[in-house]
């Protein structure tokens, strides 16, 4: 159970791995949350795009995995539209990158649901799962200690099984009557939600763009704030 640390320090142990440097890590957990309609499920694909392409993240270092995308929030067809207009950013092949777009009323705190999602990433052997969002894939409340457990339990699974990194996207509070001044404590629903991951992320309004405020726990240094605005169906740093 316990090392002795004169002698694990020896060890050949290599370092932390990352899929986007410093930010998500291998077997690793991101939240990335922001208010409504700030196109974080935007920032989500991209992500996602990157890494399956092995293409740089807002000019960051990332490693090349295979992707599965868990979309609830809309339609599939409104959704691959979305897909269509940024793949054209990208050199995509085949056997890389996967979505799902289930619809509302899948939960993955369901235990019939989630049995089929984990067969179906067993055969994809996806490295990393996005799941967007957990709003509309969670039906017990956000605040309750007991349920919002549950859910990160389920996560988890997919996570170990898989040997993945989670990208989950999710909702902040209304910054006018919750989180102080510091948007990172802004995250909606219970704090276990936000003590869980390895890294957060926060999209927030600027006058000509917006900003990712980054906490990573795994990283080595502070991750400095970037500066992003959505530009011909893509992602760039301003």
């Amino acid at each position: 159970m316990f090392n002795d640390v004169t002698e694990i320090i020896t060890r050949n142990i290599p370092p932390q791995q990352w899929y986007i440097q410093d930010i998500l890590p291998q077997q690793g957990t991101l939240l990335l949350f922001a208010e409504p309609k700030k196109m974080k499920s935007f920032m989500a694909q991209y992500s996602g795009y990157c890494i399956a392409s092995g293409q740089p993240w807002l000019g960051i270092v990332t490693t090349q995995a295979k992707v599965a995308i868990l979309q609830y929030e809309i339609s599939e067809p409104a959704y691959v539209d979305r897909l269509r207009q940024m793949a054209g950013r990208f050199t995509l092949q085949p056997n890389t990158i996967w979505e799902d777009s289930p619809g509302r009323r899948k939960y993955l705190t369901d235990p019939e649901y989630l049995n089929q999602v984990r067969a179906a990433l067993r055969a994809l052997e996806a490295k990393v799962i996005i799941i967007d969002c957990l709003s509309a894939c969670f039906a017990g409340d956000e605040n309750n200690s007991v349920d919002i457990e549950r859910f990160i339990n389920a996560v988890e699974l997919l996570k170990e099984e898989n040997g993945a990194s989670i990208i989950l996207v999710h909702h902040s509070r209304k910054p006018s009557i919750f989180g102080g001044n510091d948007p990172m404590n802004n995250s909606r629903g219970h704090s276990k939600l936000t003590g869980w991951p390895d890294t957060i992320m926060y999209m927030g309004d600027q006058p000509v763009g917006q900003q990712l405020l980054i906490k990573s726990r795994l990283a080595n240094h502070d991750i400095q704030p970037i500066n992003v605005r959505f530009e011909q169906n893509v992602w760039v740093r301003r």
